[in-house]
């Protein structure tokens, strides 16, 4: 009977074993879950202010092309003129399993028509300088793209339109306007966007129309002119008492 019931115990210990070492994965699979995830500035893959240009004008790590102007503090993607394009671009490639980027960037401009707008890639490789965002319309990877364009031709601000769109496949003649979310929606998770605007109402060439002031009742034709033959009787008073005051000190002496 000992022996019977020793068996049950070791026949029934594989399973309280698989059963233990379950609750134990569930448990650190959850605590893996609860763990914010560790994240660390990378040098080679950022740049930021102050001293960002070298001595020969290049910034560590990066290259920029086409009208792109770096500074002090920041790079200047595009002059405020027209037709200029610009990049700039990482040396290294990427080799994380799991990332993330924060861009931090401003429009500026003298009109009220926006330009094509900007671009935020991710691709297997350099892009070269094409027409979509200053770069070329076929690509391997993402593109974030924020457009700016005036789309709807009313001369107003920018669109403020987030477009996500994956690359060509291999021999696509051109840029395609579908965007292909498929793949990738899931695994974009816009975290903030403060997007400000600031708009010329009149360009210079344009008459600025004033504001129009209501005039205050008191202020009347009828008043100013009571107003005005007040103060000539007393400008008159005053000279003539000034007159007389200086013909009787002359009689003093």
């Amino acid at each position: 009977m000992a022996m019977s019931m020793e068996r049950q115990h070791l026949r029934a210990l594989p399973g309280l074993c698989c059963l233990l070492l379950a609750s134990w994965l569930s448990g650190a699979r959850a605590e893996a879950e609860q763990t914010p995830p560790h994240r660390r500035f990378e040098y080679k893959y950022s740049f930021k202010g102050p001293y960002l240009v070298q001595a020969d004008g290049t910034v560590p790590f990066w290259l920029h092309t086409g009208n792109a102007i770096p500074s002090a503090d920041q790079i200047r993607i595009t002059p405020s003129l027209k037709s200029q394009k610009g990049s700039v671009w990482t040396k290294s490639a990427p080799s994380f399993e799991n990332w993330e980027v924060e861009v931090t960037f401003r429009v500026t401009g003298r009109g009220r028509i926006g330009a094509d707008g900007l671009a935020i890639w991710y691709t297997a490789g350099q892009g070269l300088d094409g027409n979509v965002y200053g770069a070329s319309d076929l690509w391997n990877g993402v593109g974030i793209f924020f457009d700016s364009f005036d789309n709807d031709g009313k001369r107003n601000s920018m669109s403020e339109a987030l477009r996500l769109a994956s690359g060509n496949a291999a021999g696509a003649a051109g840029y395609e306007n579908t965007q292909h979310f498929n793949d990738i929606k899931e695994h974009l998770h816009l975290v903030k966007r403060d997007i400000e605007t600031l708009v010329q109402k009149n360009l210079p060439h344009e008459k600025q129309k004033c504001p129009e002031v209501a005039v205050p009742s008191c202020l009347s034709t009828a008043h100013f002119f009571i107003f005005v033959a007040v103060q000539s009787v007393l400008f008159i008073g005053y000279i003539m008492y000034k007159s007389q005051q200086e013909a009787a000190a002359k009689k003093f002496f």
